[in-house]
């Protein structure tokens, strides 16, 4: 849908230099076969959690008729609209970040 690759690299190319920054200087640990694994682990469950902490942040701190129309909510056609994967066209669907795209910038501590 019009990404590029230098899109689709820009998004992975960090992720992996910092595997591979950390794979670098493993041969400076003690133990290198208890370490890897342990921080691994490790970096997995923070990064969860951050990400966990996160959407009940979002969820707790956005509006309610920033997300959804009340007068949908009130009239019973939400179940309608809230699965929003087969839509085609973004003005069809009025939940979430895929219509409003300013919902970041509202709860954000740090605006652009």
């Amino acid at each position: 849908d019009g990404e590029t690759f230098q899109h689709v690299f820009g998004v992975f190319f960090p992720s992996v230099t910092g595997i591979l920054a950390g794979a670098n200087i493993s041969g400076n640990l003690k133990n290198p076969s208890h370490s890897i694994p342990l921080g691994t682990n490790v970096a997995i469950a923070l990064t969860s959690f951050v990400y966990l902490t996160f959407c009940i942040v979002a969820g707790c701190t956005t509006r309610r008729d920033v997300n959804l129309d009340f007068y949908e909510r009130k009239n019973g056609s939400i179940i309608q609209i809230v699965n929003c994967s087969s839509v085609i066209n973004d003005t069809e669907c009025k939940s979430g970040l895929i219509y409003n795209y300013q919902t970041m910038r509202m709860i954000s501590a740090f605006g652009p």
